[in-house]
Order: C-alpha cells, then structure tokens, then sequence
C-alpha cells in the first residue's frame, strides 16, 4: 500500500494505459484568456488536456483539446456550445484504440487515443505524437459515457439521457460510426428501466454479453445480447432522509483471474 509516486495536478475521470507504459490522463485547468480560434466563447472556461506521463509518473506532454480542436476538421460542432460554468467540453474517458479497430478506420492506427467529449456528443480520436484529432463521430446519445472502440469497428457506450415519445431513462449501445446503424442497444426491463443521468460505464465480456455500470442507481448487471439480465448486484447501503439514497458506483470492471495474479489464495 505504499505511494511509488504522485502526479500531483488537476486529474479528473479517467486513465489509460498504453502498450509501453506510457499512462494518459484527463486533466484540466480554468482558463481567462482568449483563445485563437474560438471568438465566440467567453472566457473564463474550463480548459482540457490529455496529459501524458512515464510509467514512473513523470509528465512527459499536457495535449490541449481546445487547440486540437482549433486546427481539426471538426471545429464547428463546439463554437455555438457553452454554459454558465464555461464546462464547454467535459471530457470524460480516455480509451486506447487497438488494432482490430484501426483495421476498420483509414484515418486511425494503433496507440491512437479515443476520447468523449460529454457536452458536445462528441468522440474523437487523437494522436498523441502529432497532437492531431485524426477522427470523429457524433451519434444517437446524449451526454454519453465511456465509448469502447470495438474490435469489429464499432463503438459500445452508455448514452446517460436517452430520450425517445414518452420513454426517458438510459441506454447501452452498440454503434456503427461508418453506416450511423444501432446494432444494439439495451435500455433495461419494463420493470427495472436504466437510468443514469450521469456517470456510467460498461464491458463487452469475453463471452459476448455485456457488464453494465449503472451509477445512479448503484447497480451492475451483467446482460445478454438477448436483453435477458444474468445477473445484478445493487449496493445495499442505505442513507439520507426515509433510507432512500443509494450510494453511486463510479465505475466497474469484470476482471479474467490472469490479470489478477496477485489476489491467487486470498
């Protein structure tokens, strides 16, 4: 339980590790000044980075996404979108891309960082080396979390605020980014709906179902590709006025027991 290092900035999110050791995280700071290339936002803002570190924890570069953005093809969606708090981004996952992914996206390759931006519906990939954004796609979610690039060359993510007629919760889905198709999708049961107006996470397992997080509501569950529930656990804890707040679950992972050595007999 010893500290081996600290990176001791503002880190929020989420983290990722890549193939040399090399670990990528969120990080932000607040912003006063004006920016080249976004004269209709008013500062101050919150401004993003990707910031990169040795495996020891050394800062290696911070990646502005502003300033990706700025020189990308895919500038327009973000001009006209600000809030009160100048959150105008919000990024909020960082994935490494992998090569079953890349092979389905001329403009992507392996190493290659996928990032969501929660305020814009945006998901990008980046390339750390060059500091370009190379590729993106918007989709049928709102305010998303988590985009999972796939080995097939789709995306998998938790769409918080999915809305559709009279039916408001959340959903699981599967998405094509070259043809726009929903491929799958999962939105619960009639009796137990998703709903995560934040936050949220889920896992393609190895035997095809998926490992969703529900944070809100403190639940994981493990479904088919059917829609039929495996499994649930939701924390038991109870708190706040009549017991009736249940503490959030940030994020969850289903781990094979090789990549837990150090657990074996305990």
């Amino acid at each position: 339980g010893n500290a081996l290092w600290t990176f001791d900035e503002n880190t929020h999110h989420d983290f990722a590790v890549a193939g040399n050791g090399a670990i990528v995280k969120l990080t932000h700071a607040v912003s006063r000044a004006p920016r080249d290339g976004w004269k209709k936002l008013s500062p101050p803002v919150i401004d993003e980075f990707v910031s990169v570190l040795t495996p020891e924890g050394e800062l290696v570069k911070s990646i502005s996404l502003f300033d990706a953005l700025a020189r990308s093809p895919f500038h327009l969606p973000v001009v006209m979108h600000t809030d009160q708090l100048g959150d105008v981004l919000h990024s909020n996952t960082v994935n490494i891309v992998g090569s079953e992914f890349a092979a389905h996206h001329d403009d992507v390759e392996v190493g290659d960082l996928m990032i969501c931006l929660r305020n814009l519906n945006l998901v990008l990939v980046l390339r750390a080396d060059s500091e370009e954004i190379v590729w993106a796609t918007t989709g049928p979610w709102r305010l998303p979390h988590d985009p999972d690039p796939l080995d097939n060359g789709n995306l998998l993510i938790f769409d918080n605020c999915f809305s559709r007629g009279s039916h408001q919760g959340s959903r699981v889905v599967e998405f094509n980014p070259t043809t726009g198709e929903i491929v799958w999708q999962f939105a619960g049961t009639e009796k137990s709906p998703l709903r995560s107006d934040i936050r949220s996470c889920q896992q393609l397992l190895a035997n095809g179902n998926v490992l969703i997080n529900e944070s809100d509501h403190g639940r994981l569950l493990e479904v088919t590709r059917d829609g039929d529930v495996v499994w649930e656990f939701v924390h038991p804890v109870r708190g706040g006025p009549e017991e009736t707040l249940v503490p959030v679950v940030s994020s969850a992972r289903r781990y094979d027991a090789s990549e837990v050595p150090f657990l074996e007999g305990k």
